[in-house]
Formats: C-alpha cells, structure tokens, sequence
C-alpha cells in the first residue's frame, strides 16, 4: 500500500487537461477543515535553453519534461536530491546566487547537463523566465521507472511556472490535484462526493 501511495502521490489523484476554476479550487481548499492535505502538480512538455551566460561545448536546446510542484510535494515516497536539501529551499534560491536578476530555482536529471553541457550552478531559460540549476534528481517516488520519456526531467515551483508563462488556451498540461487523508477517513466516500462537486471541471 505504502508503494501505491508513493507511485500515485497520494492516496487520491484528481487529473484534469486544465486548471480547476475559482470554484474548483475553493472545493480543494475546504478539505483542509477535515484534516486533508492537497497539493497541485504541473506537467507539460516544455523547451529548454541555455541563456547567453552559459557558454557550453553540448546542445543549445533540449526539449523537457517540466513538472511544477508545491512545497507539501510529496506527499508519500522520498524524492532524492543531490546535494540532499529541502526541495522547497532549492527552488526558492537565495537572491545572492542569481546574479542580481531575478531567477527560479530548478532540479533537473542528470541526462539534461550531459545533453546541454552544464552544471549544477548553471542556468537555463524556459519560456519567458530564467532558471537556477540547484540540484539532482536522483529518485522521484512518483514517477514510473519505465514510463515513456519524451525528454529529461525538470522540477519547478507552480510559481516558476507562473513566471515561464507557457500555459495558455490549448496548451497540453496534466493537473494533479494529489490528497493526503488523515488516518480513519474513508476514501471511497470521499471519491464519490468529489466526483459530484467537480463534476463541471471535468476531473
């Protein structure tokens, strides 16, 4: 049970090809009375760059497998960093470390700086923002290690995606809304009202 929760996210997964509306998202946000934990996933395919500061013998350009998470990410599981650090941290790096601009922190596989030529410290532009190479992914709990990859994979904030600006009408995007349920909440009753009271998002 505990590796199902783990390859899942959580112990109940919402996916949607869109964001929730404002009403959908205020549905979400009430779990939070009966003790419930969500968190939201991003998942698009997305072009990655180096910026004029990187100077690199490898390729100008990779194409990616971009997930945006927020800080209660994950759920369940272990996702492995290297250098081990709280995954909220290298995200939000320190303003000092971006050169005085404005960037976002990034952990990316380690095939991305093989393929590009950089470096944990190096950075990388995706869409209409920059990124801070902060850290490897070693292991991601929920992750299939045979899933068909269409490109190395790099993990953002929601806020980094926010600044990349790549969502827009009839972009091809996986939402996962992933819950947590506290200890004794039954899930299938749970499942049932979601699925009425999100009916209209398509989930």
């Amino acid at each position: 049970t505990r590796e199902a929760r783990a390859l899942l996210g959580g112990d109940l997964e919402l996916r949607s090809s869109h964001p929730l509306s404002s009403d959908g998202q205020e549905v979400l946000r009430a779990l939070d009375q009966r003790g419930i934990i969500v968190t939201h996933v991003s998942e698009l395919v997305a072009m990655a760059s180096r910026t004029g500061l990187e100077k690199a013998a490898g390729q100008a350009t990779q194409i990616v497998e971009l997930k945006a998470v927020e800080p209660a990410y994950p759920l369940y599981g272990t996702l492995k960093l290297e250098p081990a650090q709280s995954l909220d941290r290298l995200l939000q790096p320190d303003a000092s470390l971006c050169q005085g601009t404005r960037c976002h922190g990034a952990v990316v596989q380690e095939a991305l700086l093989l393929r590009m030529g950089l470096a944990v410290g190096s950075r990388l532009k995706i869409g209409q923002a920059e990124f801070l190479i902060t850290a490897l992914v070693r292991i991601e709990p929920d992750r299939m290690a045979n899933a068909f990859s269409l490109g190395p994979r790099i993990i953002i904030s929601q806020e980094g995606l926010q600044a990349a600006a790549l969502i827009k009408p009839g972009s091809r995007v996986r939402e996962r809304q992933l819950l947590k349920l506290p200890p004794g909440l039954p899930l299938e009753p749970l499942r049932g009202e979601l699925r009425g009271r999100l009916a209209v998002e398509h989930v």
